[in-house]
């Protein structure tokens, strides 16, 4: 009897050391998890329990972006970037050939002035790098632009006069062609109008019938009365 009391207590005793020791267990591989995941960088995670499994919420459930097809430039566009771009030395160089042009172009009177280089205030922006002449001076400038208006006036002048000669010949030309037609037609109606010529007139027919003597008392047309024909130094 005491034996078997004993030996109770004794189960009783290994029993609840064992459920010590596997809460222990339990305990520190959950901190050692924690631990781990904490030092991963993943830092405070929240979580749930489901029918024993364990459910994280990290920042890879989020919705990702979808990823967008990208073509990269071939390269010989760089190649050709540094073709079409010359260098500073040759710049100045095209810039110095343009402005020699230009410093020609004023002395022979051909050259296009820069009127923001002369009129404006603040002076052309551009400087050197302006394809436009900055030689001109403000009255050379007005000056070209009087003699550019006078020429302008005396064109258009002259443009109104040949419009103005075509349409007078156009004009005669067409009066030309109505006197024409209105001669032709004329012509036309007068034909018309006149009878058709006879033959012989109606008295010579009868003189053709008679007989010679009969003739000599016939009157000849044209003729007047009394007259014999033919003329009695013929008989």
């Amino acid at each position: 009897m005491i034996s078997n009391m004993a030996f109770g207590a004794k189960s009783a005793e290994a029993q609840v050391l064992s459920e010590t020791s596997f809460s222990t267990t339990v305990a520190s591989s959950r901190s050692s998890s924690r631990c781990s995941l904490l030092a991963l960088g993943k830092g405070e995670l929240s979580m749930t329990m489901k029918n024993s499994f364990l459910h994280f919420f990290g920042d890879e459930d989020e919705e990702l972006v979808p990823l967008r097809r990208v073509a990269s430039a071939p390269g010989r566009l760089a190649v050709e970037y540094h073709k079409q771009w010359p260098s500073k030395a040759n710049r100045e160089e095209e810039l110095a050939a343009t402005q020699a042009a230009i410093a020609e172009a004023h002395d022979n009177g051909h050259c296009k002035p820069c009127h923001y280089f002369a009129f404006k205030a603040d002076s052309c922006r551009r400087g050197s790098e302006c394809m436009f002449c900055h030689h001109c001076s403000q009255d050379q400038v007005l000056e070209r632009r009087m003699h550019k208006s006078k020429a302008s006036s005396v064109a258009r002048g002259v443009a109104r006069s040949v419009a103005i000669a075509k349409q007078n010949r156009r004009k005669t030309e067409d009066n030309y062609k109505t006197l024409e037609s209105s001669i032709v037609t004329l012509g036309h109606n007068t034909a018309m109008m006149q009878p058709m010529p006879t033959l012989l007139h109606p008295p010579a027919r009868r003189m053709m019938r008679m007989s010679p003597a009969g003739m000599v008392r016939v009157s000849a047309p044209g003729r007047h009365n009394g007259a014999t024909f033919p003329p009695r130094d013929f008989q």
